[in-house]
């Protein structure tokens, strides 16, 4: 009697549970996912550690071993939530010695100056910039896998004018003369950081946007088309003659524009100057990468001018089917609806925002990469992914955080992006209002992600029907007003999941 009784427990329980499952009034979405239709390879989610790591990384051990979990940590909690946005690429400045000239320098804020490994006698000193060195060595200890060296200006004592910056508007800083010597401290610096944080650099990018003028405010270089080639060519020479696998990053243009447009401006057009059969062709060098790199400034908004410049960078890819595209750099800038420069925003509204730029940039843009700017940052500014106080010695999360990390933390590198469609066939425009869908299968790790940005004040059900895998569940993390990559419920792959208003919610599941 006493087992009858327990199982009439049981089955009205269960019964109970069932139909206290939430309900919705809004129309169910059926998201169909093929895991045969397969579009780009996602290579990594990264970002940089200027400038702020510099001096967080010399700060006490709780606050940067804080800082280092949350941008690195794959792990989860006692709850199951995850304690870091698991980031797979990590860029390191190099400096060109613009903090050992103070004032002089022309770079105001000496946070933004940078120390240079190398002085003018010709001696190596890799003691220099020790909080990114410390960070560098924390992402490795993490398991990031996946490092980006890149170089905003040559060391000082290598420029005209003795600066990290340019005197003359849209003149390159750095004579012909110097260009083996500032291949060579690229070089040498990759094999002093082998040697002192024991880290392999995949990538090296010598310039990082040639397009702006750089007189002032940080380290920087104004470059033509036919000056980085040549800089990317002795570049090559010194990775060969040392037997490094380093890969050279181009072009890092300051706009998407640049890679397609401009060509007047004698710094533009570079798809076609650099891997095309031009004068400047450096395409075919052992050393450069397969990989256009591009930040992702100033072409964001109005939304239908963001989406055809995506199209017209990937129309332009098509003549070069090797190629890949990276976004390597982003922050809030000009040129952007709806979200301010400044003040800072910490709300969800940011991550929302950004959620959404990369998701068009995945699946619009078929980028393989999407890298963040500032890791760290001190400034009322819409620039970091965590934020310091110098003054107060702290840092903090915010929504940005975790929003990247609804992407970083369980889009891994070798995921194949998946075509997802939504059964009410909304367009790309009305889906940036509401409900914005992407999905990815690893192979290796035999897991499924799906990203679901809830753009609307209204909640949004919705099930899915896969062909192709079989997934029995998934674990669902919502990032939004009230949770920060919160593991909220493990559903049934049948299941109905209603998505919060606002939100942005990634599913993960085992393929069986």
């Amino acid at each position: 009697m006493k087992r009858v009784l327990l199982y009439m427990f049981l089955i009205f329980v269960g019964l109970t549970t069932f139909s206290c499952h939430k309900k919705s009034n809004e129309p169910t979405i059926i998201i169909s996912i093929n895991a045969s239709d397969n579009k780009q390879v996602i290579e990594n989610f990264g970002a940089s550690d200027c400038w702020t790591i510099q001096n967080v990384g010399l700060w006490n051990d709780t606050l940067r071993n804080y800082a280092s979990k949350v941008l690195f940590s794959k792990d989860f909690d006692s709850n199951g939530n995850p304690v870091g946005i698991g980031l797979s690429l990590w860029r390191f400045n190099i400096g060109a010695g613009s903090a050992s000239q103070g004032v002089e320098s022309n770079i105001p804020d000496k946070y933004r100056r940078v120390e240079c490994f190398l002085d003018e006698n010709g001696k190596y000193d890799f003691n220099k910039q020790a909080g990114q060195v410390w960070f560098l060595g924390k992402a490795k200890e993490y398991g990031v896998n996946q490092f980006v060296a890149f170089v905003n200006s040559p060391p000082v004592f290598m420029t005209k004018n003795q600066r990290a910056n340019c005197s003359v508007k849209n003149e390159s800083n750095l004579d012909e003369t110097k260009y083996p010597a500032f291949a060579d401290f690229m070089t040498e610096v990759i094999l002093g950081l082998q040697n002192k944080a024991g880290i392999k650099f995949d990538f090296i990018s010598p310039v990082v946007e040639p397009q702006w003028v750089w007189m002032g405010g940080q380290e920087g270089m104004h470059l033509d088309n036919n000056s980085f080639a040549q800089i990317v060519r002795n570049l090559d020479k010194s990775i060969l003659s040392k037997f490094l696998q380093t890969k050279i990053l181009i072009p890092e243009a300051g706009s998407f524009d640049y890679l397609y447009n401009n060509k007047q401006s004698g710094c533009g057009h570079q798809i076609d100057e650099f891997w095309g059969k031009g004068v400047n062709f450096v395409g075919d060098l052992p050393s450069v990468a397969p990989v256009v790199t591009a930040h992702g400034y100033f072409m964001n908004w109005p939304l239908k001018l963001m989406l055809n410049k995506r199209d017209s960078v990937n129309s332009h890819l098509q003549k070069y089917p090797k190629l890949r595209f990276w976004q390597t750099e982003y922050c809030i800038m000009g040129g952007n609806e709806g979200i301010a420069t400044v003040p800072r925003d910490t709300t969800i509204n940011l991550g929302l925002y950004v959620a959404r730029l990369m998701h068009l940039d995945i699946v619009k843009g078929n980028v393989a990469a999407w890298h963040w700017w500032l890791a760290v940052s001190t400034y009322n500014y819409n620039d970091g992914l965590l934020v310091a106080d110098d003054a107060k010695k702290t840092i903090k999360d915010t929504k940005l955080t975790w929003a990247f990390g609804n992407f970083s933390r369980f889009v891994r590198p070798g995921a194949i992006r998946l075509e997802a469609t939504l059964s009410n066939n909304p367009t790309i425009i009305t889906q940036t209002e509401s409900l914005m869908v992407s999905s990815y299968k690893h192979i290796n790790d035999k897991k499924m992600t799906i990203v679901a940005i809830n753009m609307s004040k209204k909640e949004i059900p919705l099930k899915f029907k896969i062909d192709g895998v079989k997934i029995s569940k998934f674990d669902a993390y919502e990032t939004s007003g009230a949770k920060n990559l919160e593991k909220t419920e493990t559903i049934s792959s049948d299941d109905e999941y209603i998505i919060p208003p606002k939100s942005i919610t990634t599913f993960y599941g085992d393929i069986e």
